[in-house]
């Protein structure tokens, strides 16, 4: 870890904090104003799984962004155009106003969306105040989806230059870079989980819809995962793959020696100044033994079984309440 500011000399940006506040808040309000109004309509609370889930969602979601805002910026110290302003390149990533336009843009087409599906066709004025719902409870994924977004841009334009050592895999940044994303991917992987666990829990006939947006939801939590660390996975490969070249070939060396043959001539020191031949067979062995794909083993794995139980338990969910409710 490179020397300067601890986590605790960073912040959350302060846009987040405050028009993220302000979304929880109208959240809170709009999704009082629409069960009122349910009720007042229908004399019932049809969706009131829908009405918590999604609101527990966007607090959630802010919660999250405000927990893992200045662990990215310690992480960024380590990367060589991020680490020049750590704060400044989170605030990019989620404190920058730019992120408004899109999220607007997001939250306005699944409200559409919702629109045309048009679960309330027999009280239209559901239908709307649905739709604002939803729309207010949307404009912080958009955000946040613009903020992974620039988060995947940022550590691939610099994983190239990173500082990587394919026998050292839990220094920083790299060991750091695999705890964050997973706590992304794991937090997707819940924001996912509750999303499609609202829609079935509605009772709204959508089926052929929940289906798209649990395969559209799934296919998030998976790019979550996969952007970042297939790359990476790629890049450790190369390396081990060279670091095996150059030892196989000091190997080959000694073996050459032994045998009174013809030395190689791409080494750089005297076959008497290598390490020993049993030294560097083990040191071979234990690169066999790196794994690149999942990078940092029992991490990666931890992060792909709970994104996995998440995944399912919608389903097993619904099928519960059909079978035994």
């Amino acid at each position: 870890m490179s020397d300067g500011p601890s986590t605790l000399d960073f912040h959350a940006p302060p846009y987040l904090v405050r028009v993220g506040g302000w979304v929880v808040f109208a959240s809170a309000v709009v999704a009082g104003l629409y069960a009122g109004i349910q009720v007042a309509h229908i004399g019932a609370l049809k969706d009131a799984a829908l009405i918590v889930l999604v609101t527990a969602n966007t607090l959630f979601i802010y919660r999250f962004g405000i927990h893992i805002a200045p662990r990215i910026a310690d992480m960024f110290r380590d990367f060589p155009v991020a680490g020049r302003d750590p704060q400044a390149a989170v605030d990019h990533l989620l404190g920058d106003r730019t992120t408004a336009l899109p999220a607007v843009v997001y939250a306005a087409f699944i409200a559409f969306a919702v629109w045309q599906i048009d679960p309330w066709r027999e009280t239209p004025d559901l239908t709307i105040w649905l739709c604002v719902f939803v729309f207010v409870n949307n404009l912080i994924v958009g955000t946040v989806i613009v903020g992974i977004g620039r988060f995947w841009q940022s550590v691939l334009r610099e994983m190239s230059t990173l500082d990587l050592r394919i026998l050292n895999l839990n220094r920083a940044p790299m060991i750091t870079l695999l705890r964050i994303n997973s706590q992304i991917v794991m937090a997707t992987a819940l924001v996912a989980c509750l999303s499609i666990l609202a829609v079935v829990l509605s009772d709204y006939a959508v089926d052929p819809i929940i289906l798209v947006f649990s395969v559209s939801a799934l296919a998030m939590v998976v790019a979550t995962y996969a952007v970042p660390v297939l790359p990476l996975s790629n890049l450790l490969a190369v390396k081990k793959a060279q670091e095996l070249d150059r030892i196989e070939r000091m190997i080959d060396a000694h073996i050459r020696h032994l045998g009174n043959q013809t030395p190689r001539e791409d080494l750089e020191v005297d076959i008497d100044k290598l390490p020993s031949l049993g030294d560097l067979v083990n040191a071979r062995d234990l690169l066999l033994k790196v794994r690149t794909l999942p990078p940092g083993g029992q991490i990666s794995v931890s992060a792909a079984a709970i994104v996995t139980f998440l995944s399912f338990m919608p389903s097993l969910i619904d099928y519960t309440m059909r079978k035994f409710f």
